[in-house]
């Protein structure tokens, strides 16, 4: 019986030994393609939350539908759209003001501030995720003019920061630079997810997220779109089939029209720049007027307006996506028709251009690019159907204007050349290249003359740091004249209590290790975490010394004559603590003393020093002289300078 029991325990025991290793190695093969695992796991987790997002505005919308169409009467029915949308917007408003303030808005501006090297926490908080997307559901389902590409850029960088935490991603969630590259992927996978479009999506993030970009990390993107674009599809068990398909036949243009599609880059260059400019107004009045201080206010106007103006075209309520739709289509728009279809398409360019701009900066997640790309469009089809009646034989096809229109003013917009693979990859159809790439470029063009995109408008609105471009007048500047000199350092001879009363003083997250204070001789980096874990390590040892210190400081505050006191530092022995890293090998401390961190010359060239800050990512440099600390150089006196 003995010898069963002990067979059958050595079974066990083998089969737990095996799966073990199994574990061990899965854990072992993870960890070597953690990289690879990451942005899978990413793409997975973005195409996951984006169509959870998307079936909950569905359902919402079909409801609101559904109980608007009942045989009560038209303005019953006008009630309960009104009302049902005023309260799902102050849900949006009340999920951004009860549980994190910093989920309002687009999303992209925040994530520009980011991946410029700042990491700001509260933006990509878990509490700030749960905020944006039941705010971002709400004010969609609401039929607000407002889109939800931004906070899906949003979402997927805050879903990477928080994949990151986890434990089996610890290269990644150690090594800043790699962080920066998985948020960037990240923003990468929030636009495609949106349109299903990875191509357009990386390159989208690209021209509004970054001042530069290292084509190393570009596969990163890619690959993490791809992932999110895929299993969106799968998933949602939808057909990989373009969002808006088109069907257009041949060549729908004549070459004379070339001519044309210049003069709608044109208008759409000034139309975006009058956009922008109207944008930046409305963010104006909200700080000028008390009526704009209560953010429940502000919501309930916008709500307001926008279901009055609305329910009575019919084709409105329908959604975003039923719109574009219409518009994209080759056939007539025979729901547009009732009462007249150029009346109906022109109130709807007024209003959305109106609704559009006073929605953006709202204090809930509000995305700005489906509405822009909707109203391009639909200016481009009501120019079309113009260009149809006055020349009815020049076979002009009205649906290829609204695809024109819509890159067109999206550009102008957000200046991104990537409206127009966006658009390609959502139509499925490359019938409108060369119209839509010069309109494109020229849109963009007239923009630039005249303001900043959108995106960076807000930006500056909301105050979020970034680093701008390098003024030309700063050309000759160099490090020193913004280098601060106040700088607090960590010397190699220094005793438990010099230190303690250092990192109590200070806040600074990483401290400069020297020789001695009057040489200043550089020897590297050491990070506010590591010297406190010094500390208690050693307080751990010699619990000894905090009683004499104690003892030591009350003899010295009881004491009436200064010349009897005595301090700390003279009744404890002269202890070495920091000797050690210099003289030993530093990778014990697992990369908290860094013995060559950044370091720039006090004549190096500004623009040089704004060019590696703005790549890197850089927080800091210290400002060093044939191996002498002069001081440091910090982004925030980048920023303040404004360069």
């Amino acid at each position: 019986m003995e010898s069963h029991l002990d067979t059958l325990y050595q079974t066990k025991q083998e089969l737990f030994n095996r799966n073990r290793g199994y574990g061990e190695r899965l854990i072992r093969i993870v960890k070597m393609n953690e990289l690879w695992f990451f942005l899978v796991v990413l793409g997975i987790a973005s195409a996951l939350v984006a169509l959870s997002c998307d079936h909950a505005m569905s359902w919402i919308l079909e409801a609101r539908l559904k109980y608007t169409s009942f045989d009560i009467g038209f303005v019953p029915n006008y009630i309960i759209w009104t009302l049902s949308g005023v309260f799902l917007t102050l849900v949006s408003a009340a999920c951004v003001r009860e549980i994190s303030p910093h989920a309002a808005g687009a999303g992209v501006p925040e994530m520009k501030s980011v991946l410029s090297g700042l990491i700001l926490h509260h933006y990509l908080s878990f509490h700030c995720l749960i905020s944006k997307i039941i705010g971002i559901v709400c004010a969609q389902s609401a039929g607000l003019s407002v889109g939800k590409q931004g906070p899906y850029v949003h979402i997927s960088a805050m879903v990477a920061y928080q994949l990151a935490k986890l434990p089996i991603f610890g290269t990644i969630r150690k090594h800043p630079g790699l962080k920066i590259q998985m948020l960037a992927a990240g923003c990468a996978a929030g636009v495609a997810v949106t349109f299903g479009a990875p191509v357009g999506g990386v390159l989208f993030s690209l021209e509004t997220t970054s001042t530069y970009y290292l084509i190393g990390n570009l596969w990163k993107a890619f690959f993490c779109a791809t992932s999110a674009a895929i299993f969106g599809k799968v998933i949602g068990n939808m057909e990989f089939s373009a969002l808006f398909s088109t069907k257009f036949q041949g060549v729908p243009f004549a070459n004379s029209e070339l001519i044309m599609f210049c003069f709608l880059g044109i208008f759409f260059g000034l139309a975006s720049a009058l956009f922008v400019k109207f944008v930046k107004l409305m963010c104006h009045l909200r700080k000028s007027y008390k009526l704009f201080e209560n953010p429940y206010q502000q919501v309930i106007i916008v709500a307001l307006i926008t279901c009055l103006f609305s329910f009575p075209l019919e084709p409105w309520r329908k959604g975003q996506t039923s719109i574009i739709n219409d518009l994209f289509a080759t056939s007539k728009m025979t729901t547009w028709d009732s009462p007249n279809l150029f009346f109906n398409l022109t109130a709807f360019v007024v209003m959305q251009f109106f609704l559009t701009g006073i929605s953006a900066g709202l204090p809930l997640p509000c995305g700005l690019y489906a509405p822009v790309f909707m109203l391009g469009a639909a200016t481009g089809r009501l120019i079309g159907e113009v260009m149809a009646v006055i020349l009815p034989t020049s076979g002009i096809v009205p649906a290829g204007y609204a695809v024109i229109g819509a890159a067109a003013f999206s550009a102008g917009v957000t200046r991104t050349i990537a409206s127009a693979i966006i658009v390609f990859e959502v139509t499925g159809q490359l019938t409108h290249l060369l119209p839509v790439l010069l309109s494109v470029l020229i849109a963009s063009s007239i923009g630039n003359f005249f303001t900043l995109s959108v995106y960076d408008e807000l930006l500056k609105e909301k105050g979020l740091p970034f680093m701008p471009p390098v003024r030309r007048s700063a050309s000759d500047s160099t490090t020193a004249s913004l280098m601060g000199t106040d700088i607090h350092v960590v010397a190699k001879r220094m005793t438990y209590s010099n230190l303690k009363q250092l990192i109590c003083d200070n806040l600074d997250v990483f401290f400069p290790l020297v020789e001695d204070t009057e040489t200043m001789n550089f020897l590297g980096q050491l990070s506010r975490e590591y010297l406190q874990r010094l500390l208690y390590e050693y307080e751990q040892d010699f619990p000894s010394v905090l009683s004499q210190e104690e003892d030591s400081t009350s003899a010295s505050s009881s004491s009436s004559s200064s010349s009897d006191a005595r301090t700390a530092d003279e009744d404890l022995p002269e202890i070495q603590i920091l000797q050690h890293l210099t003289e030993s090998d530093n990778t014990s401390t697992g990369g908290d003393y860094d013995p060559c961190p950044f370091m720039v010359d006090p004549a190096s060239p500004l623009g040089k020093v704004h060019f590696m800050f703005a790549v890197l990512g850089l927080s800091h440099a210290w400002v060093v002289r044939r191996g002498k600390l002069l001081g440091v150089l910090t982004k925030k006196a980048l920023l303040t300078d404004n360069l």
